[in-house]
């Protein structure tokens, strides 16, 4: 039986195997382990290093604009405008809100038709849907992206828009948190 192999022997073969291959590993492992650890002290005595030399210098954080409410609509509207997470308009506005697709619906206050307001109102309370309104529908046409955007990145051709829904929150940013927090405070104030 010259080529054949009892299973006694594969049984070896493999068992020998596979010892050799943990040891091989391990032994790896090991050396990896000794590495990072070699490399990470390293670049923790670089990292204190360059901190040293630049607390000498004088570090100017970038200024963050302080938020307010309208900042803060401006910021989740467009977000969700970008992420077509906005409704616009009152017909798919009053779908999205009937249907309770909606978790924000903002309103303009110098709305042409006080029906309108009337509507979204009554669908907002019945629903639970927060609501916020805001001073002009130009301003709400401009942050819900119903402009042309000129070179110098100024918005031409503004068309008003007297409601908006924001169907998705999409991602969080210090905008929706600063809404979130005027809500909850509105909510309780209610």
């Amino acid at each position: 039986m010259g080529n054949c192999v009892t299973s006694e022997e594969s049984n070896n073969f493999f068992s020998n195997s596979k010892e050799s291959y943990c040891d091989q590993t391990r032994s790896q492992n090991s050396k990896l382990d000794s590495n990072l650890h070699r490399n990470s002290v390293t670049s923790s005595q670089n990292v204190n290093n360059k901190s040293n030399t630049t607390n000498n210098h004088d570090v100017s954080l970038p200024f963050i604009k302080p938020l307010d409410l309208n900042t803060a609509l401006q910021e989740v509207l467009k977000t969700s405008l970008t992420h077509d997470g906005l409704v616009k308009g009152l017909h798919q506005a009053t779908k999205a809100l009937d249907k309770r697709e909606a978790l924000l619906c903002v309103l303009a206050s110098n709305c042409d038709e006080p029906t309108y307001i009337k509507l979204v109102e009554a669908l907002c309370a019945e629903h639970n849907i927060d609501l916020v309104k805001v001073d002009d529908n130009k301003k709400l046409g401009e942050w819900a992206g119903m402009c042309k955007i000129d070179k110098e990145g100024k918005a031409r051709k503004v068309v008003g828009c007297s409601c908006v829904v924001v169907k998705d929150w999409v991602e969080a940013t210090p905008g929706l948190n600063f809404l979130r927090q005027y809500l909850s405070e509105k909510n309780v104030k209610a």
